[in-house]
């Protein structure tokens, strides 16, 4: 086969590849945001950005699917229990899974005139925490709920990431697709 018609044959596959995705993944995106856009918010919370990204099967270069992620910001007194009981309660029709998990924080420097004790500006620490991640999935859809930045001093935030097809069932770890 000469180069020009394997060339032609790659740029086929991939374009295959690509669209059975979702293509840039607009579809997929957009059917994870529908989903996102469906759940409750937190009482209180406010969205502070939205955002997609792809992921990938180990050594594949084409996305296996997309995650789209809501980061909220709430108020100082709101505990990691208070985040994971609430969508507990909401989601009820979804299987859940509630985890302790120690995951190393790293606080970025503050900028000058944000000063939580005992950092200081300029000044970057790492420890672990104690997490609870909640996960939820109801027939390939997962949502995950993410406490991690609870903790991080300023930031009082946390994360709900839906994907709609996904690859692993987040309770289980039975693989779906």
């Amino acid at each position: 086969m000469d180069l020009v018609k394997l060339l032609t044959v790659a740029g086929i596959a991939l374009a295959v590849a690509l669209a059975a995705c979702g293509g840039d993944g607009g579809s997929y995106v957009r059917e994870n945001e529908r989903i996102l856009k469906s759940l409750p918010v937190f009482p209180g919370a406010e969205l502070v950005e939205m955002s997609s990204s792809p992921y990938y099967e180990e050594g594949d270069p084409v996305p296996r699917g997309y995650s789209t992620s809501a980061t909220y910001r709430v108020s100082a007194d709101v505990e990691r229990e208070d985040i994971v009981e609430y969508y507990v309660e909401e989601l009820q029709t979804w299987e859940d899974c509630v985890e302790e998990v120690q995951v190393p924080i790293t606080q970025a420097p503050l900028p000058a005139g944000v000063t939580p004790a005992p950092m200081r500006p300029g000044q970057t620490s790492t420890k672990q925490v104690t997490v609870l991640m909640a996960g939820f999935m109801q027939d390939r859809a997962s949502i995950s709920v993410d406490t991690r930045n609870i903790y991080v001093a300023g930031r009082n935030t946390f994360g709900v990431t839906v994907d709609h097809d996904a690859v692993i069932n987040r309770c289980t770890g039975e693989r779906l697709r």
